[in-house]
Parts: C-alpha cells; structure tokens; sequence
C-alpha cells in the first residue's frame, strides 16, 4: 500500500467518500478491511473525477465544494416516510430576505410555503466569487405521499427531485 501521509491520504479520502465509495468494511471472516489508496484513486478516475496523485484529489475536492455551494438545491434528495424529516439544505447568497418554495407532487398537486431565510437554521457559510453564501435548512412541514415530487426554490428557479420512499420494504 501506498503511503501518502496523513494530510494527503486525508483529502484522498475525503474525496473517496464524497465520491460514495465506503473506505472499509467487515469480511465474513469479521475482520476489518480498508480499501488501498490506490484502490480509491482508480474508483474515483473511474467516475470521472481527478485523483492521479495528491494534488489532484485536494484539487478535485475543491472544485467539488465550488460546485455544491454554486447550486441552491441538490439535484436529487430521498426521504424515508416517518423517519427523515421533510426538509432540505439550500444555498443562497447570504443576503436573501425571503425564500418561497412550490412542490409539486407526482399526481400533479402542488404545495407552497416561504420563509424568512435568516431565520432558517443555518448548516454553514462560504465565500464563493467573493459573495457570501450560507446554506441553510429548510423546513418543507408537508404531508406528503410516497412518490416522485418536484421542489422549485425562489428566488432563482431552481429545481431539484424529492423522493419519498417506503420506511421499509
């Protein structure tokens, strides 16, 4: 196994996380096994996403944080009925006063809301392009049905798919 060094296998892995990839696991055998580093490397070039060596995955890692703070929503979110709160994280310059919201729902139904978007609970801020941005959480307080449901965020027009699924199968 290749030794990178604490800091540099740190931003690999936090790139192979980001990237969905779990970094170890329990065999059959209840022992305890972690993926190389040059295991997690090929899975993430795999997926398209720099991280020949250690400049490219703290590289990649930032260009990440650039794309995730420049969206207002996540493109998709899955909920479980009963157990994950209806809300979603959202994204916007740290000046915005109100936000207003339309879900509509996949049997064609609608649901409106706004807020006061200082007053949402805030997950964190950014510095992007020299603009503060802040996400924050955002509290849809529907009762929605299982289903394929589409959130529009204002100001801004974005969109993103909320799926709530089953609690269990």
């Amino acid at each position: 196994m290749e030794d990178h060094g604490n800091t540099e296998t740190s931003e690999l892995e936090l790139l192979a996380s980001r990237m969905g990839i779990v970094l170890e696991f329990r065999d059959a055998r209840g022992d305890v096994v972690r993926a190389s580093a040059d295991t997690q490397r090929r899975l993430i070039e795999a997926m398209g996403v720099r991280a020949g060596d250690d400049s490219q995955a703290k590289e990649s890692n930032t260009l990440l944080d650039r794309e995730a703070w420049s969206r207002a929503l996540p493109p998709v979110k899955v909920l479980r009925k009963g157990l994950d709160p209806i809300s979603v994280d959202i994204v916007l310059p740290s000046d915005v006063e109100a936000v207003r919201w339309r879900l509509t729902l996949e049997g064609g139904a609608e649901r409106c809301g706004h807020a006061d978007f200082a007053a949402l609970e805030k997950i964190a801020e950014y510095c992007l392009g020299g603009q503060a941005v802040a996400k924050r959480r955002l509290d849809l307080e529907v009762d929605l049905p299982i289903g394929y449901h589409r959130l529009t965020l204002e100001p801004g027009g974005a969109q993103m798919a909320l799926i709530l699924a089953p609690a269990a199968c």
